[in-house]
């Protein structure tokens, strides 16, 4: 966390290149980068100027008079689709994503869409922690409104704030974190009722059944789907050398076929897009050579394009070692993705 002191509201003018909070209007959240590299709303004890690095963001003028919005702790820029569709998550990339700022009909409030699709804004649903920022029609609407407030950095040692932490931000997974492998799990995209369902984490399985080992990388993945993904089954390569196969849910044998993905030595699981709700409706995952630097598509599995909430997990620099989730019965209904650095 790092102490800043506020310099001004921005108000009735073009937003210069400078450091700011995004706070928004109806909901009175600021925009914060998570540890899963998406865009959500988190507040701060009232009455502190504390900031933390996640909630600051390095506006940057472009020559076209468009922006990037740089959060100031991990240089990752704020971004989409190329070509938005209504709910899509803003989320983070190290590549270059330009950004339209511009004030709404009302003073100081500010509206932030993308050139490629100019009728969706950034926009928070509610004030819980956690929620993502997602792009959504209506300029006049205030949850799709920000106030801009400059920002001026002071020494860190100056800082003596609580900052308040996201509900479903990832947290450290015990496994592997003593050894220094950073592994955190993404939250979870789908149905996540404990009550209901049944939760799984491959990394802390893998930890149970021989303990100090961890997961080097993915070998396989299996699904079995059809409107909806129903299994996956997934081969892990170990610490040890050996491998592991795990399959979620465990009551319910994978059919055959079932659609594999095999990995080579020097591929990794970078990514992973698609549809979530009640089940997991659709998933197409993106797999890094990294010899190559190419990166090869997988998907789309799965068969209702527009069933739940669409979302797009990259955790820059980072590879997914493994699933966790909740399943119930015969069926996959949700997923979370454990990653490492690379």
């Amino acid at each position: 966390m790092t102490s800043i002191a506020p310099v001004s509201d921005v108000s009735g003018e073009a937003i210069k290149t400078g450091l700011y909070t995004l706070k928004n209007v109806r909901h009175h959240n600021y925009a914060e980068l998570t540890d899963d590299s998406f865009m959500a709303g988190n507040t701060i004890q009232y009455g502190t100027a504390a900031i933390p690095e996640t909630m600051l963001w390095n506006v940057i003028e472009l020559d076209n008079h468009n922006y990037m919005i740089r959060n100031d702790r991990s240089a990752l820029n704020a971004c989409s689709q190329r070509y938005i569709s209504k709910g899509d998550v803003v989320s983070a990339t190290p590549s270059a994503y330009q950004w339209i700022i511009k004030e709404s009909g009302f003073k100081g409030q500010y509206v932030i869409f993308s050139p490629s699709t100019p009728d969706l804004y950034w926009s928070l649903r509610d004030s819980n922690l956690g929620t993502h920022v997602t792009m959504q029609p209506a300029p006049t609407n205030d949850s799709n409104h920000w106030r801009l407030q400059q920002r001026e950095s002071h020494p860190r040692e100056s800082c003596e704030s609580l900052t308040l932490t996201l509900n479903n931000s990832p947290t450290a997974n015990t496994q592997g974190t003593s050894k220094g492998l950073d592994v955190v799990e993404s939250q979870l995209f789908g149905e996540n009722d404990p009550e209901k369902y049944v939760a799984f984490h491959d990394a802390k399985e893998v930890d149970i059944m021989s303990s100090g080992t961890t997961i080097s990388r993915i070998v396989q993945i299996k699904l079995n789907f059809d409107d909806i993904i129903l299994r996956i089954k997934t081969t892990y390569k170990l610490s040890n050398a050996t491998e592991v196969s795990l399959r979620h849910p465990k009551k319910a044998p994978m059919w055959s076929p079932s659609h594999s993905i095999d990995f080579t030595d020097d591929e990794v699981l970078v990514g992973a897009y698609g549809r979530a709700g009640g089940y997991v409706y659709q998933i197409t995952f993106r797999i890094l050579n990294t010899a190559t630097g190419d990166t090869r598509i997988e998907g789309p599995f799965g068969g209702n394009p527009v069933k739940g909430t669409s979302f797009d997990f990259r955790a820059p620099g980072r590879h997914i070692i493994g699933f966790g989730g909740r399943h119930h019965n015969a069926h996959l209904h949700g997923l979370s993705f454990i990653h490492r650095p690379l």
